[in-house]
C-alpha cells in the first residue's frame, strides 16, 4: 500500500443530487432512459470531444433542467445554451461542490518548466493526464485543473479538474490508462456506487468506452457476431501490437488477434493450449448423436460443449478440442487450444457453458506498466515508479518485472539502474529477480539530485544469461 502523503487524504464523496424540476424530464430523478442516444443539440459537440472515451454513453434523452436543455452520460452532463454568441453554445456541467476537491496553488516557481501550467487555479497538469486533456478538449472541455496529480491508491492517480475527475492506471496500456469518473453516473443515479470504489478495469468496465475509430474496423461486429460479452467476457484493452506484431484487444476471457487466414479475420490466442500444460493422449472416436470427433487431435465434442461451439464459432475461434470432458475442481471443463469450456453444475443446455476468464489470468500474470521495452532476444522488461510526482522527502520506489519471450517470468536475471541527476548517472545493483520475475529499489528522493526541470530519468538493463534487454523511464521531483 502507498503510505499517507501531507496534504493527501481519502474523500467519501456524497451524492450528487439531481432535481428534477422540469415536467419535461423523461422519467422520475434517478431513472435511467433506455438506449438513449446523443441528443440532436449535442451530437457535433460529444463526436468532437472524445464521445464514448470521455463522456461515454447516454444516460438520459434531453431534458429541461432549469430551463435549459440538458443531457446526462456516464462522464458528465452537457448543457445547451442557443443565445451564447461568442464560442461554443453547448458546455459541459460544472461539478457541484460535492464532488469538487481543490489544492492550494502552487507558487509560480514550483510549476516544473515541462508540465502545462494554468495561472488561473495555479495548477499543472503533466504526463499521460496532460496527453489526454489536450487531445479532448484541453480546458474548454475539462476545465482548469484544481490540484495536481494524486496518489489514489496503489496502482492509481487522480487529478480534479472543474469539470471533471481523471484516473490513471498503472495496469492499462497506455491509450487507455487515463479515463474519466462517472461522474454524470453518480450526479444521474444516486444508487451508483460511491466514485472511491470506481476502478477502470473491473468495475466501470470498458466495453463501450472507447473511440469510434477503435471500432470501426469491424473488430465489434466480430465479437458481437460470436456471442458478444458471454463469450468474450468484458473488455479489458484498446488495441496493442504484441510481440510478434499483431494486433490484439485483451478480453477477460481470451486475447482476440487479427488473423487474416481466418474466418471473420480474428481469433483467440492459444492460452488453452498454455493452461493444459502437458498434452492428452487422444481419445477413443464415439459414434453417438450428439457429438462431434476431431482426428486432428483425437478428442470428442458433445452435448451441451458441442452446442455452445458450434454456435459461437467452434474450430475458428476456439481451437481443435486438445482434450475429453471431465471434472476439474468439481466443475465439468474441456481443454481447447484457445480456450477452455466450463459447464455450471445444475445446467441442462448450451446456457450453462461459459469460457474460463483466461485473458484476466494472462494480465495478472503480465501486468501492463508505464514503461515496456520492445522484446529484445527474448527479453521483455517492464518498469514504473510508485510516485510518478514525488516529493523531495518521499522514499520512492521502481519495480521492475523481467519476462521472456513467452511473456513468462525469468527468475534470477540481474538488473540495475542508472539515474541520469544534476550530477550525473548514478548506478544501483538491485536483487536478483525472484519466481515471478519482479525486483525494486526503495531509495530516498533526496539521494537522487534532480535535474533542473525537475525529472530524474533512468535506465533499466536486465540481463539472464547472454541475453540482455533495457527500458528507459522517469519520474518528476516537485
Amino acid at each position: 500500500m502507498l503510505p499517507a502523503r501531507c496534504g493527501l487524504h481519502i474523500f467519501a464523496l456524497r451524492g450528487w443530487l439531481l432535481l428534477c424540476a422540469s415536467a419535461l424530464a423523461l422519467g422520475a430523478c434517478g431513472q435511467r432512459a433506455a438506449r438513449s442516444s446523443v441528443a440532436p443539440a449535442f451530437e457535433d459537440y460529444y463526436a468532437a470531444h472524445g464521445g464514448m472515451r470521455t463522456l461515454g454513453a447516454a444516460l438520459s434523452g434531453s431534458l429541461v433542467v432549469d430551463g435549459t436543455e440538458t443531457q446526462y452520460f456516464l462522464g458528465g452532463c452537457l448543457q445547451h445554451f442557443p443565445g451564447l454568441q461568442v464560442g461554443s453554445t453547448v458546455i459541459p456541467c460544472v461539478l457541484p461542490a460535492e464532488l469538487r476537491l481543490e489544492q492550494p496553488r502552487l507558487a509560480a516557481d514550483a510549476m516544473p518548466e515541462s508540465a502545462l501550467g494554468f495561472a488561473e487555479t495555479g495548477h499543472t497538469v503533466q504526463f499521460a493526464f496532460r496527453n489526454f486533456f489536450t487531445a479532448h478538449g484541453g480546458a474548454g472541455f475539462f476545465g482548469y485543473p484544481l490540484t495536481e496529480a494524486l496518489v489514489r491508491n496503489e496502482t492509481q492517480l487522480v487529478q480534479y479538474f472543474e469539470r471533471s475527475i481523471l484516473v490513471w492506471d498503472s495496469r492499462l496500456p497506455a491509450p487507455d490508462a487515463v479515463q474519466c469518473l462517472p461522474v454524470g453516473s453518480f450526479a444521474f443515479d444516486r444508487s451508483q456506487a460511491p466514485l472511491q470504489d470506481f476502478q477502470p478495469v473491473t468495475d466501470a468496465g470498458l466495453t463501450g468506452a472507447f473511440t469510434a475509430a477503435d471500432t470501426a474496423d469491424g473488430l465489434a461486429t466480430f465479437v458481437e457476431a460470436h456471442g458478444g460479452a458471454a463469450v468474450f467476457g468484458a473488455r479489458l484493452s484498446g488495441w496493442r501490437i504484441a510481440t510478434d506484431g499483431a494486433k490484439e484487444i485483451l478480453y477477460e476471457n481470451g486475447i482476440l488477434v487479427e488473423a487474416s487466414a481466418s474466418a471473420g479475420g480474428a481469433t483467440l490466442r492459444a492460452l488453452g493450449r498454455a493452461a493444459l500444460g502437458q498434452p492428452v493422449p487422444p481419445a477413443q472416436q464415439l459414434v453417438l448423436p450428439g457429438v462431434q470427433f476431431f482426428p486432428e487431435t483425437g478428442h470428442n465434442v458433445r452435448d451441451a460443449f458441442l452446442e455452445f461451439f458450434a454456435r459461437h464459432g467452434g474450430s475458428a475461434l476456439f481451437g481443435l478440442p486438445l482434450s475429453e470432458m471431465h471434472i476439474e475442481d468439481g466443475m465439468l471443463v474441456q481443454y481447447f487450444e484457445n480456450a477452455v469450456l466450463t459447464f455450471r453444475p445444475g445446467a441442462v443446455n448450451a446456457q450453462g457453458v461459459a469460457l474460463r476468464d483466461l485473458g484476466r489470468s494472462a494480465l495478472n500474470a503480465a501486468p501492463f506498466s508505464t514503461a515496456t521495452a520492445e522484446p529484445a532476444a527474448g527479453l521483455t522488461l517492464h518498469t514504473w515508479a510508485r510516485f510518478p510526482i514525488a516529493r523531495s522527502d518521499d522514499e520512492q520506489e521502481i519495480f521492475v518485472i523481467v519476462l521472456n519471450r513467452d511473456q513468462r517470468p525469468v527468475e534470477q536475471a540481474l538488473v540495475t539502474l542508472q539515474f541520469v541527476t544534476a550530477e550525473g548517472p548514478a548506478v544501483f545493483v538491485l536483487p536478483a529477480t525472484g519466481a515471478d520475475g519482479r525486483t525494486g529499489l526503495l531509495l530516498p528522493v533526496s539521494a537522487l539530485k534532480a535535474t533542473e526541470r525537475g525529472a530524474v530519468a533512468y535506465t533499466v538493463l536486465a540481463r539472464a544469461g547472454q541475453i540482455e534487454a533495457e527500458v528507459r523511464s522517469s519520474f518528476n521531483v516537485q
